[in-house]
């Protein structure tokens, strides 16, 4: 489809013979067509009747007055489907019966926010309103007056001038050491007394504080009293000279806990204004005592990158020798250990994003992002660091760093994956007592709450999902196989595309769907897979219950300090030898346990617990009654949330799933669909129906994607 016409048009108030989508076609005329309006149609048979005519246009049903005026000014609205940058727009009015109209222009970004307001007065039915604007989601065109009396509005062709995407494609590459501002401890001796908190330096969260020095405090009310405020980050107790140095350099330090830190720089922003910051710092990385660099920076501004790559580095001191203005504390109010990086589009080499979702959650996917990446200079890529793909300005995924390979001198293969891939990298057990619990009976809200304990991953639940129960028992597993067995159990899916959050949500299989058209489609790639029939479902119910006969669950020697234990199977421990730990009688799959001598054994006592299962089957109706041979029978025996209370809607919603027997593969361009959306997508033998369950996805000037349907 051509970029000119990439719009779609909410049709109101025009004649019911109109056809306002053909205000795309360029060659498009509305023509002669016999209207009823004083003056306009000959009676000599040169015009047709329009009631036997389409209109090929849009023709508004107001009319104006005998002045060329409206009392209610007819309008329209034409939409992008994402953002776009033009030069202008050009419209034709009837070019056969020389009318056109006066009109007001609105050009609105995505949040219905007005980019610019113009009025046109055109001389004749053709006209051109040229403009630059960037990042445009709507325009909205208002008549306001005909040139002849007692006339519509004719629009024959409406097209933007230069139309192009709205920042294309982008990635923006979170370059920050993994896990340093979480563990970051910051101690000053150089600091003003009153400052007591420099936690709000990893947040950036500090106010400024009054102090009574030249041109520093606005009386304005933006500025705290020093004395009652924490939150101003960090000012030094010693003041700058008139020539903005310091006689005793002042200093802060940061130890991190939790192991080495890499990262290529320190981002600071200093304050407490944009105009105030220190103009000349020197930063030492230390490993444990040990300097593993040191650097001198001069900053021209208040936010800062200091850039400089250091890997295992345990702890930071900034030390601050000069201040931009004479006469000031230096103050730090951020501090993060790297920086942003944007990558666009002269960057990417290639790119695809990968994005599934299981229809009926009998596995949790992972969406994925690769790309090459041509950049100078070395580039390091940490594992577990967040990176944002934009298309025009719109997230299109989150995902963490994987891994990559340097592939030429300037050329990276990088791979990320969203964060259901982290769910796979340990296990979900709440940590309750010194045990890993693994029994629920309890609101998926809350199951979910504690499987993702600990992550730091946001998640949402739709309503309908939030309050259903879930009960059971979990083998030791995964959080990433833990959370599939909830999602399997409450009927919903799980997804992550288009943000950073895990979102939890119902099967839409009755709401209205999304039409995916031919012009949409490259009828080339299409495809149609008939999958084979399933003669009947078979699902297991499980009830894990305590054995009767205790045994000795763990022994063996362990070393000094707490140790993780994982059983075979659901157990509960009833007593101990040589263990500092005291358990309570739950259900767990493992146990932290800490020797009191790790020169003796470490025993643990209790019960196994057996699963007692049970059985449901639906058959498909072809073959219960017929005696014909079963094949492709299904068999669920691992959905450890099924039980005899849920097992019929668990057991019919898994027969519903395999009875879609008909998956459509296309390749289309510029639609807006993720997994799990309903869509009716046009086919060789007519429309069908279904449920996106995979969209792979390459950017460049349009966004080309091939989808599964099912």
């Amino acid at each position: 489809m051509a970029a000119n016409f990439e719009y779609s048009m909410i049709p109101s108030g025009a004649q019911e013979h109109c056809f306002p989508e053909l205000l795309k076609v360029a060659d498009n005329q509305i023509g002669n067509l016999a209207l009823c309006f004083p003056k306009y149609s000959r009676l000599d048979g040169s015009v047709k009747n329009a009631a036997k005519q389409e209109i090929a246009g849009w023709v508004s049903k107001k009319m104006s007055d005998k002045n060329g005026s409206f009392s209610t000014y007819p309008s329209m609205t034409l939409k992008f489907a994402r953002a776009k940058n033009c030069s202008g727009i050009s419209l034709s009015f009837n070019r056969t019966s020389g009318d056109f109209a006066n009109f007001r222009i609105l050009w609105m970004d995505a949040s219905g926010t007005v980019l610019k307001s113009e009025s046109c007065s055109p001389a004749d039915p053709e006209v051109s309103v040229f403009t630059e604007l960037s990042g445009i989601a709507s325009v909205r065109l208002t008549f306001q007056s005909t040139n002849r009396p007692y006339r519509p509005v004719f629009l024959e062709r409406v097209e933007f001038l230069n139309l192009r995407a709205y920042e294309s494609f982008k990635l923006v590459y979170d370059e920050l050491a993994p896990g340093a501002a979480e563990n970051a401890v910051f101690s000053s001796t150089a600091k003003r007394p009153e400052i007591t908190e420099l936690s709000w330096l990893t947040s950036g969260e500090s106010q400024n504080l009054a102090l009574c020095l030249p041109k520093y405090s606005r009386l304005d009310g933006t500025f705290r009293n020093y004395s009652s405020s924490k939150m101003a980050g960090w000012v030094s107790q010693a003041i700058s000279d008139s020539s903005g140095a310091f006689a005793s350099a002042p200093a802060l330090h940061c130890e991190l806990g939790g192991g080495y830190y890499s990262s290529a720089g320190i981002h600071i922003r200093f304050g407490p204004s944009e105009r105030d910051y220190c103009s000349s710092i020197t930063i030492d990385w230390y490993n444990g005592d040990t300097v593993l660099a040191s650097q001198d920076f001069t900053p021209d501004s208040n936010d800062f990158f200091c850039e400089k790559s250091v890997e295992n580095y345990t702890g930071i001191q900034i030390t601050c020798k000069k201040t931009n203005f004479s006469y000031r504390p230096a103050v730090i109010r951020l501090i993060e250990f790297g920086h942003e990086i944007v990558y666009t589009t002269d960057h990417v080499d290639g790119n695809e994003i990968l994005s599934e979702v299981s229809l009926l959650s009998d596995e949790l996917t992972v969406n994925t992002a690769d790309f090459t990446l041509r950049v100078m200079g070395n580039v390091s890529f940490q594992r577990r660091q967040q990176l944002t793909a934009y298309y025009d300005n719109a997230v299109q995924g989150v995902f963490y760093t994987a891994g990559y390979t340097r592939s030429g001198t300037r050329d990276y293969d990088v791979t990320a994956q969203d964060a259901t891939g982290l769910l796979e990298e340990d296990y979900y057990g709440t940590e309750s007592g010194n045990l890993f619990l693994c029994s629920y009976n309890d609101t998926v809200s809350s199951v979910v709450g504690r499987i993702l304990q600990g992550t730091g991953l946001n998640y949402q639940i739709a309503a309908g999902v939030a309050s259903a129960n879930v009960k059971g028992v979990l083998p030791a597993c995964t959080r990433r196989e833990a959370l599939q067995q909830v999602c399997y159990a409450a009927g919903a899916i799980c997804n992550t595309f288009g943000g950073a959050a895990i979102r939890i949500v119902p099967l839409d299989t009755t709401g209205t769907p999304v039409r995916i058209t031919q012009d949409k489609i490259s009828i080339s790639s299409l495809s149609i897979e008939d999958l084979d029939e399933v003669s009947r479902i078979v699902l297991t119910c499980h009830n894990y219950v305590k054995t009767s006969e205790g045994k000795e669950l763990y022994r063996g020697k362990l070393s000094a300090g707490k140790n993780s234990i994982v059983f075979s199977g659901p157990s509960v421990i009833t007593s101990t030898e040589n263990v500092a730990e005291k358990y309570s009688a739950a259900i767990t799959n493992a146990a932290y346990v800490t020797p009191l001598d790790a020169s003796k054994e470490c025993v643990l006592y209790g019960y196994d617990c057996t699963d007692n299962t049970s059985e449901v089957t639906k058959y498909n109706p072809k073959y219960e009654a017929s005696g014909k041979t079963e094949f492709n029978v299904i068999q669920v025996q691992d959905a450890y949330f099924v039980h005899t209370g849920n097992a019929a809607a668990v057991l019919q919603r898994t027969y519903d799933y395999y009875q879609r027997r008909h998956k459509i593969t296309a390749k289309t361009i510029d639609t807006d669909v993720s997994p799990g959306t309903r869509v009716t997508i046009d086919t060789y033998d007519g429309t069908y129906t279904g449920n996106v369950e995979r969209v792979s996805s390459r950017y460049s000037g349009s966004v080309f994607r091939e989808i599964v349907v099912r």
